[in-house]
């Protein structure tokens, strides 16, 4: 997969990669929690 090839080449990018989404969701979540507290 995507992944095994990312390991291959660069050791550790996908745990990076997967930290970096995982931030990102988390401050979607939060954003979207904070509109929905508006309305």
């Amino acid at each position: 997969g995507f992944f095994n090839f990312l390991e291959k080449i660069d050791p550790g990018s996908s745990d990076r990669i997967m930290k970096c989404l995982t931030e990102i969701m988390t401050e979607l979540t939060e954003e979207w929690k904070a509109e929905m507290g508006k309305s």
